[in-house]
């Protein structure tokens, strides 16, 4: 009927019995609950600013705030540990939090039998690093079937060139990771076809795609 155990019950009898005239179950909180130093609660707010003007910032891809970096880097730089609830109730209360968006469905989606069959080869120029002085051009190779990534590589100029030589380095990387392509397997996209070591780099793909032909 009280809905506690029997150890309970019989301490607040014993409770009772003591002093029956100023007798309560009623739970007195004797401290300020959820209060963090004052320090504490200037610097989570401080790191919240920074996040925040990366945010803003269109050349860096940052589009979120990460409250869990910032409650290592709380540790890190000033020696104070929180608890990543609390974080995040400060910049709720700061307005320094939002929803993230829903993902939108692919309404185009390419199906594919097996690996090497299609593999989605890409770049994007970005400040990859929030700090940098430049940006950088990130080019990747994924595969479709098993979406592994096959190559990824920062480099300060995009050329043909650079498209080129990440093919040999992905199609190693698709045999070498259980995927099971025979070395004698040649993808429908671009070639395998090694250049010799005297060909410029300059005339590298008018070479290229002539083998291809």
């Amino acid at each position: 009927m009280l809905k506690i155990k029997r150890r309970r019950f019989f301490k607040l009898l014993a409770k009772y019995r003591k002093n029956p005239d100023n007798f309560s179950i009623q739970y007195a909180r004797k401290t300020i609950n959820r209060k963090i130093d004052t320090d504490i609660e200037r610097n989570i707010v401080k790191e919240l600013k920074i996040e925040k003007d990366l945010i803003k910032n269109k050349e860096v891809p940052v589009k979120y705030y990460n409250y869990s970096y910032l409650k290592d880097l709380l540790g890190q730089k000033y020696d104070q540990k929180v608890s990543l609830p609390t974080i995040i109730d400060r910049a709720k209360r700061n307005n320094f939090y939002f929803l993230r968006p829903k993902r939108k469905a692919h309404d185009k989606e390419v199906l594919t039998n097996y690996p090497g069959e299609l593999i989605q080869h890409d770049s994007s120029h970005h400040r990859f690093a929030s700090y940098a002085a430049n940006k950088w051009y990130l080019i990747t190779s994924l595969d479709d079937y098993s979406r592994f990534l096959l190559y990824a590589s920062l480099v300060e100029r995009e050329t043909t060139w650079e498209h080129i030589w990440s093919e040999p380095l992905r199609l190693d990387t698709l045999r070498l990771n259980t995927l099971c392509i025979p070395e004698s397997y040649s993808l429908p996209i671009t070639s395998r076809i090694p250049l010799e070591a005297d060909t410029p780099k300059r005339n590298a793909t008018s070479y290229y795609y002539t083998h291809l032909q």
